[in-house]
């Protein structure tokens, strides 16, 4: 790891070990002359896509639901916000965005936490043209009072399709 402490190392004995089997070794400990491996550090900033590969994953493999179902059980809630954003986005960049532009009292709806990361939701093909009226994230948009871009910093979000079709609903 480059930093040390560890930030990504599992506190408390926690269910989720983020080296994933992984021998846990400084990078300072790599800095002995003839070392090849030092080449190869670099500092891993958390993105969504590593949030929801090394947690959220996990946490809902085999539940058949999105961890906002999970964590409200017997009382989802409606959706009053969505938030289209890109998932390379540094994380705390991102929750930052989302501090700033949310009220307390919104219910979000993210693509990462509201939809089950371990299944695939293919939209319909009516009459050969794409019809993604059917998914999850379009079902949220049509009953959000509020629409959040959270766009990142290199405004790589302008390039993603999906969140091009999100801003344009």
């Amino acid at each position: 790891c480059a930093q040390d402490p560890c930030p990504f190392r599992p506190i408390n004995k926690a269910k989720y070990d983020d080296h994933r089997g992984v021998p846990f070794v400084t990078a300072a400990s790599l800095l002995t002359p003839g070392c090849a491996e030092q080449a190869s550090v670099a500092p891993l900033v958390a993105s969504t896509q590593l949030v929801v590969d090394r947690y959220i994953r996990p946490m809902t493999r085999g539940s058949g639901r999105s961890l906002a179902l999970t964590m409200n059980q017997g009382r989802p809630l409606r959706c009053t916000a969505f938030v289209t954003h890109i998932w390379s986005e540094p994380f705390a960049e991102f929750l930052d965005t989302l501090h700033t532009s949310l009220d307390s009292r919104d219910a979000v709806f993210l693509s990462c936490f509201s939809i089950d990361q371990n299944s695939r939701t293919e939209p319909r093909l009516d009459s050969g043209i794409l019809d993604c009226r059917s998914l999850p994230s379009f079902q949220a948009m049509r009953q959000a009072g509020k629409l959040v871009i959270a766009m990142d910093r290199d405004f790589k979000l302008l390039s993603r399709v999906w969140c091009d079709l999100e801003i344009a609903k």
